[in-house]
């Protein structure tokens, strides 16, 4: 079961909304009119361990949050936010001085947002929790549905930059550096040689999921203007094909529209996250995607980036347009509470122990595609060292196939070895995002392949797959190719 099935079935049970109401269970909020009017109410929580950890940063940081992520559904609806509720959870070591703490930034966000704060709960619980409720209003509304083929895709800000936050911030929660994390970012990255131009990258990505910044000022403009609007929580994946649900319409994304800079990838690259997942995926970014009919041409907002456009059909389905003008089929993964967080990066279930890493670097080679194919791949353990490389021959056969069979054997071999913990890395794009469940695997002869490759993975402690450039896997294209040509 996932969150949309809970939604539906919750909905099925209630029944239509009342006269006033105008939403139903599939928005961000509930909308219901009070004379010349609307009433925009929300419900958020954020919760230690699931949304933050306690290592990231201060408690004022975790109040400030809390409230942005509240007020965005109510803001992405065409609505200001005027009130608010805050109930919260305090665990055993919770004292004035953190309450204080935690409150004085719930009421800076209060003040920020224009929203005042008329009251709450307090209970004693294991962790720290906010649930937060507001109320904004609102002349003329908005909601995910009005989507119609033909209208245009935009995004209000970057994506993925969140995602990339938290995966820094895990990692060095795992390795037990100083606490609060934010505060201590600059000896961190001295202390582990970062490129000084990486700096400001890693300073962006930890702001970006600690302090977001909400697209506020289109709130008007769109509420006249967008056919419909979701904001960016559980990723863009995810929320796009939400949107598309409750309107029956499908919707191609251009790539060279969303495709990540070179020190994002950088970044990506030194905590070893795809920065195609990170976008596609990473969630907690809290930009918006408008859709907006085809008589509005563009928004006037610096930032702004058409990302794609409605189509009729495949309903619910989100396709990729390549750069060579290919269309592929994308998974819509992503947050899912009730899922499972859907191998979101940076967000997996922290094992209780580390679990060391080995590496496993792999190709596939086919001369002609198809025509004779080879494998090869080289496992290095948790400190570097080179531990077993192999190469064959298999056959006739495509790339895709080769590439495939590499990351087999590989994984293969690991198991037999009793390794806990893996990192594939390849230079196949197209691997990567199938494995990591962005794109379809429509091949009858690939189906198998990533049917067992998924198996063995399911067998390792912990595993993560990595894009990394051709340069970077020079010794496994040479084994893959010399095992082509055993019998070309």
């Amino acid at each position: 079961m996932n969150e949309w099935e809970w939604v539906e079935w919750i909905a099925s049970q209630v029944g239509p909304p009342p006269r006033p109401v105008r939403t139903t269970w599939q928005e961000d909020a509930t909308v219901w009119r009070e004379g010349a009017r609307w009433c925009v109410f929300s419900v958020d929580q954020l919760v230690e361990d699931v949304h933050f950890r306690r290592s990231w940063c201060s408690l004022e940081v975790v109040g400030y949050k809390a409230v942005l992520r509240a007020v965005s559904d109510v803001w992405v609806q065409g609505a200001r936010p005027r009130y608010l509720w805050v109930a919260l959870q305090v665990p055993p070591d919770g004292d004035l001085d953190s309450l204080q703490a935690l409150y004085r930034g719930v009421l800076q966000a209060c003040r920020d947002m224009g929203a005042y704060l008329a009251g709450g709960d307090t209970i004693r619980d294991t962790r720290w929790g906010l649930v937060v409720s507001v109320l904004g209003y609102t002349r003329t509304p908005l909601s995910r549905r009005g989507a119609r083929p033909g209208a245009s895709v935009w995004l209000t800000g970057p994506v993925g930059w969140a995602g990339l936050g938290v995966a820094l911030l895990e990692r060095w929660h795992q390795d037990g550096r100083p606490v609060p994390l934010a505060e201590h970012i600059s000896e961190i990255l001295v202390a582990d040689e970062w490129p000084t131009l990486l700096h400001r990258v890693v300073e962006r990505a930890v702001e970006a999921i600690l302090r977001p910044r909400l697209p506020v000022r289109w709130h008007r403009w769109a509420a006249r203007h967008a056919a419909a609007a979701i904001d960016i929580s559980d990723g863009l994946l995810i929320d796009l094909w939400r949107l598309l649900q409750v309107n029956g319409v499908g919707a191609e994304l251009d790539e060279t529209a969303l495709e990540p800079d070179e020190t994002f990838r950088a970044v990506c690259q030194e905590v070893g996250r795809d920065p195609w997942d990170m976008v596609f995926r990473g969630g907690e970014d809290y930009a918006w995607i408008v859709v907006l009919p085809p008589e509005v041409s563009k928004p006037p907002f610096a930032g702004a980036r058409r990302i794609g456009r409605v189509v009729a059909e495949p309903v619910g389905e989100i396709r990729l347009r390549t750069r060579d003008g290919r269309l592929v089929s994308l998974t819509p993964a992503g947050w899912d509470h009730l899922a499972g967080p859907g191998g979101l990066p940076g967000q997996e279930q922290v094992a209780e122990e580390e679990v060391s890493l080995w590496v496993a670097e792999t190709d596939g080679a086919s001369l002609g595609n198809p025509g004779p194919s080879g494998y090869g791949f080289v496992i290095r353990d948790a400190f570097g060292r080179v531990r077993h490389t192999e190469s064959g021959y298999i056959g006739f056969a495509t790339n895709n196939v080769a590439e495939y069979t590499a990351i087999l054997r590989a994984l293969r071999w690991l198991r037999s070895a009793g390794v806990d913990g893996v990192e594939i890395r390849t230079d196949s794009e197209l691997t990567v995002y199938q494995l990591l469940g962005l794109y379809e695997v429509r091949s009858r002869r690939l189906q198998p392949l990533y049917a067992e490759v998924r198996r063995l993975l399911s067998e390792f402690r912990t595993w993560r797959i990595v894009h990394v450039p051709r340069e970077w896997n020079q010794e496994a294209d040479r084994l893959a190719r010399q095992g082509a040509r055993r019998r070309a």
